[in-house]
């Protein structure tokens, strides 16, 4: 396997950048984001001080990774476009059916208002229909870390919806 950087570029240039458009949605967005990979990638090489990668294209996608999730988490709170607020986790028909706009919009900005983390977690959970075990390998955590942020944004988003519905619970 070749550790020359044109190479590697030339290789898996093609894959990392659907990678990252399929997580951030944005050409630009991804194209920047492969290119930071390398440019990390190559400081990384230039390090004498530290033991050769010994398996590139895992080094990179590893890189990938860790840039795109820090770009979604720097992402603006509030995003979440309300068309996407379609529950998947397998919510009787009867209730989807009663979100209405007012609602689906309100939901959407209360998830908008929680921590980076766990506004992924609870996307990819209840919009996305990933598992747990699904999100921890996605977003590079443990399973069980995965079940803290669920349960915690779960419990911000009961206490937001109570504050403004007024009930002192």
């Amino acid at each position: 396997m070749a550790q020359d950087p044109d190479s590697l570029f030339r290789l898996h240039r093609s894959r990392l950048k659907a990678e990252a458009n399929r997580r951030l949605r944005d050409g630009e967005a991804s194209a920047d984001a492969v290119q930071d990979t390398f440019v990390r990638y190559l400081a990384r090489l230039r390090d004498a001080e530290r033991a050769p990668v010994e398996n590139p294209p895992g080094f990179l996608r590893r890189i990938l990774s860790n840039l795109v999730s820090n770009r979604q988490m720097r992402a603006p709170r509030g995003h979440l476009p309300v068309e996407d607020v379609e529950l998947a986790d397998g919510a009787p028909d009867g209730e989807a059916a009663l979100l209405t706009a007012e609602s689906r919009a309100r939901l959407a900005r209360l998830i908008g208002e929680l921590p980076p983390r766990g506004r992924q977690v609870i996307y990819l959970h209840k919009f996305r229909g990933l598992s747990y075990a699904e999100i921890a390998q996605k977003l590079g955590i443990s399973e069980n870390t995965v079940m803290v942020h669920m349960s915690r944004s779960l419990a911000a988003l009961r206490r937001r919806l109570r504050e403004e519905n007024g009930d002192d619970r």
